[in-house]
């Protein structure tokens, strides 16, 4: 189970079939795998508030330890790995740098979307802190 916790804007692209969230900056989440999930699979696209610049975004727990970082300029899948031993009610932290930068069609602050997040058992392709 994933559940969203603040820094997430509402539910968008339903018509289109493409779900998505927008976020501004630190949107969290909490994690309960009750099974043996060794991966958390993030599917991420840079926004325009990003205005062209690269964004570092980071994924780590609230004591600050880092579990991932990854150059976001397009749409990306991030295959994080998880402790095994704290996959209940583990926090995590979405936050991009060089953000920020409002723009004309839309008064929210859209540095990035999410498409997916999943718990995955696959352990190839990982995104390493």
């Amino acid at each position: 189970e994933i559940t969203l916790k603040g820094g997430w804007h509402g539910l968008e692209g339903a018509r289109e079939g493409k779900v998505f969230r927008w976020v501004d900056n630190d949107a969290d989440l909490m994690l309960n795998s009750l099974g043996i999930a060794t991966t958390l699979l993030l599917e991420v696209e840079a926004g325009p508030s990003l205005a062209g610049r690269t964004g570092e975004l980071t994924v780590a727990d609230k004591s600050g330890q880092v579990f991932a970082t990854q150059s976001l300029t397009g749409r990306k899948q991030l295959n994080i790995p998880l402790p095994p031993d704290r996959l209940k009610n583990l926090e995590l932290r979405l936050h991009i740098t060089n953000g920020g930068t409002p723009i004309p069609t839309d008064p929210r602050i859209l540095n990035f979307r999410v498409f997916r997040a999943e718990f995955s058992m696959e352990d190839e392709h990982k995104t390493q802190p």
